[in-house]
């Protein structure tokens, strides 16, 4: 899975193993939050700016627009006016990405 760049890949640890004559297999991993598919709160990017934990859950599921932005290195705010239907109201949006 691809990991944005500088950031922690993911990584597997076994702790446990039955193999190895535990009673169980565990496993231990590490990785950043922007692995696979995410959500940033704007704490992400706003010192004082609210976290995960405050987004309504009811807002992260429900119809969405899925915008394909594959081959974009960069997704601005042109990018998305360019893109995004005028006569349908948008309430969820889904960034297709590399």
């Amino acid at each position: 899975m691809l990991t944005y760049p500088k950031d922690v890949p993911y990584q597997r640890r076994l702790q446990r193993s039955i193999s190895r004559g535990d009673t169980s297999n565990v496993s231990e991993f590490t990785t950043t939050a922007h692995i696979g598919t995410h959500v940033d709160a704007p704490r992400h990017y706003l010192n004082d700016g609210y976290g995960v934990d405050q987004i309504p859950l009811e807002s992260l599921f429900g119809p969405a627009y899925v915008l394909d932005c594959r081959g974009q290195k960069a997704i601005t705010a042109a990018f998305l006016a360019d893109k995004l239907p005028i006569n349908k109201k948008v309430e969820r949006l889904l960034l297709k990405t590399d």
